[in-house]
């Protein structure tokens, strides 16, 4: 980033620099020739660190950023690039400029990629959130933890239970990488419905039931409501071909409001969602016996994928 520098205030002395070193528009701009020649020709004058050298001027007179500060690659720096990125709501752009906009290179000659080695590089999802190695499912994926602040306890908002729904369990199949779940799928990292300073939540066929139910999130409390994977669901019995198993006119699910930020103690219980059986059921104490392609005699599920799919089985 440059700072409001023009060419009638050239910090250095023309004696060393051509007229318009300083000028964007003119020929002999410097920065011109930093990208023919690289910065190795200003930090021979204004030293490696460009803080002034044997010239006694320093490149950072007028520049922020650029050529970077000792600790710009350093993770956890206040001076690191991540930081700065971070001030500027992660903009790339500026990033363009020198490495490129395929970040391989570009004037600088230093690829992004050698140390962002992921698809995709520094624009990659687990750049910013997410793991290489994430909880619970000890897999990459991009949902946090870490959230955008590094956070890791699924207290904070911005992780809560993302593993819980991507990683495989008892109770369901994995829905490893699968964000469009409750977000906007995304073009790109450039996609409007992308940082844009709002948590846009977009349920999927799976969470609205095909378009049967419409679940809530509650951004002020952090609360899931009306979702079908939760136990919304209403089972009508002048529309099923099996009308011996009602009791009542329809089946219903306990359809609980679940606090997002939290590890949701005893969620993976059947109770959570639906009674057992569910309330209009036909009394049973063995799902088995008519499920028993889902569900055995001890009320383990045998086949997750045929559970919480949107059919009953």
């Amino acid at each position: 980033m440059l700072s409001s520098c023009t060419k009638d205030q050239d910090p250095l002395p023309s004696v060393t620099h051509p007229q318009g070193w300083n000028d964007v528009t003119a020929e002999n701009f410097h920065g011109d020739k930093v990208e023919t020649v690289g910065s190795d020709f200003c930090a021979s004058c204004h030293g490696v660190d460009y803080s002034g050298g044997e010239s006694g001027v320093s490149c950072y007179t007028c520049h922020t950023n650029f050529p970077h500060p000792p600790n710009w690659a350093a993770p956890g720096s206040d001076q690191s690039h991540a930081a700065y990125i971070k001030s500027v709501y992660w903009d790339l752009d500026e990033c363009k400029v020198c490495h490129g906009s395929d970040y391989k290179g570009g004037s600088s000659g230093v690829s992004c990629y050698n140390c962002h080695t992921q698809p995709g590089g520094p624009e990659a999802c687990n750049t910013c959130h997410g793991s290489g190695a994430a909880p619970v499912t000890d897999i990459a994926n991009w949902a946090p933890p870490k959230d955008l602040d590094d956070n890791l306890d699924t207290t904070d908002p911005g992780v809560g239970v993302h593993q819980l729904h991507l990683a495989p369990s008892v109770l369901t199949s994995a829905y490893d990488r699968e964000c469009s779940l409750c977000h906007p799928a995304l073009s790109g990292f450039d996609d409007p419905k992308h940082i844009n300073g709002t948590v846009d939540i977009e349920f999927s066929e799976v969470a609205t039931w095909k378009g049967k139910v419409t679940p809530v999130y509650h951004a002020d409390t952090y609360q899931c409501s009306n979702v079908y994977c939760h136990g919304n669901f209403t089972f009508r019995r002048d529309e099923s071909s099996v009308v011996l198993a009602y009791l009542d006119s329809a089946m219903t699910g306990n359809n609980p409001e679940l606090l997002w930020p939290s590890a949701l103690s005893g969620a993976t219980q059947c109770s959570v969602c639906h009674n057992l059986p569910p309330q209009g059921h036909l009394v049973f104490t063995n799902c088995s016996q008519c499920h028993s392609t889902v569900v055995d005699a001890n009320y383990n599920i045998i086949d997750p994928a045929r559970h919480i799919n949107g059919e009953k089985n």
